[in-house]
């Protein structure tokens, strides 16, 4: 059987189509990764829980609004960076140091949230318990590890302590006097509390200098 010129027309056209759209795809471009450069810890994609924390006190507030981010990152970096660094000894001497601080505060300032409510509960009658603050505040913050929740879960127990010596100082069951100087005392103890925190990081970071040669 012959071919003729006009199939043979009509097969080199077909060919050339075909041709044609092989080139067009072997044309299209091929997705890539791009490779980030990370030289610094904050080019690194890091976990963020955000959380949000209501607070009624003024003396809480201000305290909590001046610690608390750099709270945050000195637990971070103390912990879970040195792990990533894979300085996992430090990380183990900062998490036990962490813990016992955590504890040694969560074990005094519960003790004493559970004596003024029982002081509120034997004192003041209980249509007089309840206050309200005009300017309670919510504050969404990250927290990037444990000990971050651990710390907010102290600073509202924190909330509730100076809330129940507002209570009893209003009902007149404490001096002012006393609740001036009970108040102050326990946020003295709370940005102690930080500064401890902050210098288990800094020790931290001590140790990785003194493994840089």
């Amino acid at each position: 059987m012959s071919i003729t010129p006009s199939q043979q027309s009509k097969s080199k056209l077909r060919f050339k189509s075909q041709r044609l759209h092989s080139e067009k795809l072997s044309h299209d471009p091929v997705p890539d990764i791009e490779h980030h450069r990370r030289k610094a810890t904050v080019d690194y994609s890091k976990p963020v829980l955000p959380k949000t924390i209501v607070i009624h006190t003024n003396q809480v507030q201000q305290a909590f609004e001046h610690v608390y981010i750099r709270i945050d990152y000195s637990l971070y970096a103390a912990t879970s960076i040195a792990r990533s660094q894979h300085r996992t000894v430090d990380a183990r001497k900062a998490e036990n140091a962490l813990h016992e601080l955590f504890e040694k505060f969560s074990s005094s300032l519960s003790t004493t949230v559970a004596e003024l409510q029982s002081l509120v509960e034997a004192q003041v009658p209980e249509e007089n318990r309840k206050l309200i603050y005009d300017h309670t505040r919510s504050f969404t913050v990250p927290a990037r590890s444990s000990y971050s929740l651990r710390f907010l879960n102290l600073t509202q127990m924190l909330d509730t302590l100076v809330a129940w010596t507002d209570t009893l100082g209003i009902n007149g069951v404490m001096t002012p006097e006393n609740c001036d100087r009970s108040i102050k005392s326990w946020i003295r103890l709370y940005r102690a509390f930080c500064k401890n925190i902050n210098q288990i990081r800094n020790e931290s970071l001590q140790s990785l200098h003194q493994e840089t040669p």
